[in-house]
């Protein structure tokens, strides 16, 4: 089995000079990032105390105890899940689901997924590929429609995105995709 990838970076095959992330640290619960570093980059800001070379920088969020006892107990979850890893299977399941129950719709150009990540893009002719109207905002009506059925997915223009938890459940997957597409037949059709 291919060990999945941790960083999105690592699809394209690059290796990063520099890293900043964050959402995941506390598990989207409360403000926390970092910013990861080579140690050439890193060698740039050594320096004494009164030279030029050191990172003066601070902000708000810096050190708050709450957040990093979040952070600490996201990640704790990450190594005893053996996250992404042992995610596999459920990340197959949701792609193949999100193809099974989407791709033939009349109004789906497209369907990608990568790890948990998903999108659904809307068209308004599957023959053309012509888009709707911005002012319809009709993928926003899809994800309205969704929400009162008790799912929140994400629309960005003629795409609907879905970015579920690692630690979801095919059940909870299957309730997530059956969902979007009764929203997408209500506001459609079939």
């Amino acid at each position: 089995m291919v060990a999945p990838l941790f960083w999105a970076i690592q699809k394209a095959g690059v290796n990063a000079d520099i890293i900043c992330a964050a959402k995941g640290l506390t598990g989207g619960s409360l403000p926390m990032a970092f910013t990861a570093v080579t140690p050439q980059i890193y060698s740039a800001f050594e320096g004494e105390y009164g030279s030029d070379r050191i990172l003066n920088h601070g902000h708000t969020f810096t050190g708050n105890p709450i957040t990093s006892a979040a952070a600490c107990a996201a990640l704790s979850v990450i190594v005893e899940e053996t996250l992404p890893h042992s995610s596999l299977d459920r990340m197959r399941y949701f792609s193949e689901g999100l193809i099974t129950r989407f791709l033939d719709h009349k109004n789906v150009g497209d369907v990608r997924s990568i790890g948990m990540i998903g999108a659904i893009e809307f068209v308004a002719d599957k023959l053309t590929n012509a888009k709707f109207g911005f002012a319809d905002r009709t993928v926003f009506s899809v994800c309205q429609d969704a929400l009162s059925r008790g799912l929140l997915v994400r629309p960005l223009g003629d795409t609907m995105y879905f970015v579920p938890t690692l630690l979801i459940s095919k059940e909870q997957i299957d309730f997530m995709l059956d969902v979007a597409l009764a929203a997408t037949n209500k506001v459609l059709g079939q």
